[in-house]
């Protein structure tokens, strides 16, 4: 498999000191929550939710990422392309009988990079919405 490849993708910018991410999740919603500077909140929901992951490492830890050596960077939203996660899910499916690889072709593979932990999702895409 090629290498992933992490591109910065155009997100609303956290705070870097204290975003106070928060996610919501069921079997068929997923949404991040987050602050920027001016105290704003900022709302990610994300359609076509396959998985999620929420925790370390934190941006003193980053460079511990598997992610890091292709870019992944501090206080910001990107994707990846090549996801490895996303082919490990596709291989993982295969076992059921009515597997098609090309189920798979939708997803993207997105991360966000906070102050104290980072967040990655295995959606079809995202939109902004607005947050009280």
């Amino acid at each position: 498999m090629p290498d992933p490849i992490v591109r910065e993708i155009k997100a609303p910018q956290m705070d870097t000191g204290s975003p106070r991410p928060t996610v919501t999740a069921t079997d068929t919603a997923l949404s991040l929550r987050y602050f920027d500077f001016d105290d704003s909140a900022v709302q990610i929901e994300f359609s076509g939710a396959l998985a999620h992951y929420f925790g370390p490492p934190n941006d003193e830890a980053l460079h511990g990422h598997p992610l890091a050596a292709f870019g992944l960077t501090h206080y910001a939203a990107f994707e990846v392309d090549n996801s490895r996660w996303i082919k490990d899910l596709r291989d993982m499916n295969r076992v059921h009988p009515r597997h098609v690889d090309s189920l798979f072709d939708s997803y993207r593979h997105f991360v966000w990079t906070f102050h104290d932990t980072t967040f990655e999702c295995v959606a079809e895409s995202f939109i902004v919405s607005p947050s009280s």
